[in-house]
Formats: C-alpha cells, structure tokens, sequence
C-alpha cells in the first residue's frame, strides 16, 4: 500500500498517512479483491466539512447554526445554499413541495432578485415567458442615457422611433446628413431652440417655432432657401412682400 491515506478493511477505520485511526461510518462493497468505501459522513474531504447530511464549507458557523460566508450541500432536501455573511444569496436545487430551481436573493437574503422554478420564474420582479417579460401593468427601467418609469415616461438621448432619429437635442428623419451637418430632404425637431425646420435638399423651407432671440413664429422661405416668402413674427407679417396688419395688406404703395 502507499503512504496515501488507506483503507482498513477490516476494522472500518480510515488510516490517515500520519498513522492517526480515525472512525466513520462506512458502508462498503466488494468488487473482487477490492472494497470500495461510500458514505462517509464525518471528517474533512479537501477543505469541505463532512456530516451524515451535509458536504460544507463556512468561514464561521455549521450549516444549521449560523452559517456565514460559504456553500452548504444538504444531501437530505437535497439543495445547495451559498451565504454572503449570514444571508442567503444563492439556492440552487429543492425549495420544498416537489419544486426545484435556483433563486438569487439581494442582499437582504429575503428579497428574490431571480428565480426559474414551477412557482414562476422572474428577474428583478419581473415575470419572464418564452416569448415576453412583463412587471404587471408597471414597466420601468433606468440607464445612463435612457430610463421609463412606471407612469409611462420615457426618457432618452438616443433612439430610434418609427423611423424617427433620437439623438441629444433633436428628433428628426432626413434623408442624408444630420441636424448639425448638412441636413437634406426631411425635417428637424430641435428642443434646443425649440423649432421645426423642414428641409427641401439642403435649403430651409420652413421654420416653426423659433425664428431668432426672443422671436417665434413662421417663416415659409423661397427655394433658396433665404428669400422670405411668408413670415408671421413679432419681427414681420409678410405675404410674398405684402406687409399684413389686421386691417391692411399693403406692398409699398399699393394698399388693399
């Protein structure tokens, strides 16, 4: 025999490589000349604490009192429970009643943040299903750039809507450029300023909203997109070159 730890198949005991006998509870069978040892349910097995119901390693406590920071396997339910400090954080096998799973609580060891068993299967409060995820009629998240709270709000910097560009400042389809370079052919929400301009190739047709400091209006431009066919502001009230009052439509001399 070597100087690994052996077997004394006749007396049942476990010869440590130091010589020391150690007792356990050891069922055994023959296979020809050899007797393979099963069940052992005391001592140690590379670090892991061995009992008649438990394969364990805690950094303080036993797997029925107060076991902290490590992973009990109780062979009995059976089921694997990992602990951050006293707490439950992880349960992976039997919950009780015929149902096996895995939960992961938060770190109050009592809060579900995931579960995929019979009883339902959610993440973070929220209900999944092969084909939808779902909190109720309440859906909300929040990120960095984007969030939706339960009220239906959404927020964000970025996205695509519809075929409607989102981005920081502006809400718009073009059909080339962007609203800071080069826009063509489409329109341009811009909450900056707080206008619509719409683009016929790279020229302004039309202005909504704000024309200038302090004005805000309509501006219909020619072609060009500079000559002013239409405005209506505190600025002017043109029509093609008539000045427009609530009386008068007048072009320099002529007066309707």
């Amino acid at each position: 025999m070597t100087n690994k730890s052996k077997l004394d198949l006749y007396s049942k005991k476990f010869l440590k490589p130091d010589g020391d006998l150690k007792d356990r509870s050891i069922k055994s069978r023959h296979i020809g000349d050899i007797e393979i040892a099963a069940d052992i349910t005391g001592g140690s097995v590379g670090g892991w604490v061995v009992n008649t119901t438990n394969l364990y390693s805690l950094g303080s406590g036993s797997p029925s009192s107060s076991p902290t920071d490590g992973i009990v396997m109780d062979s009995s339910v059976p089921v694997l429970t990992m602990y951050e400090n006293t707490e439950k954080r992880l349960v992976l096998g039997s919950f009780g009643s015929g149902v096996f799973g895995l939960k992961i609580y938060d770190d109050d060891g009592i809060t579900v943040l995931f579960e995929t068993s019979d009883n339902q299967k959610i993440i973070s409060g929220w209900t999944m299903t092969p084909s939808t995820l779902a909190n109720s009629t309440n859906i909300s998240w929040k990120g960095t750039n984007s969030s939706l709270g339960t009220d239906g709000k959404l927020t964000t910097t970025e996205a695509d809507i519809g075929g409607w560009i989102v981005e920081s400042g502006y809400i718009y389809n073009l059909q080339s450029g962007t609203p800071a370079s080069s826009p063509s052919d489409g329109l341009v929400l811009a909450s900056s300023n707080e206008g619509i301009i719409i683009y016929e190739n790279t020229e302004k047709r039309v202005e909504l909203g704000y024309l200038s400091s302090g004005i805000f209006g309509l501006k219909v431009y020619d072609d060009d997109g500079i000559t002013v066919l239409y405005e209506f502001s505190d600025t002017q009230k043109i029509f093609a070159g008539w000045t427009i009052s609530s009386t008068t439509l007048a072009n320099s001399t002529n007066i309707i």
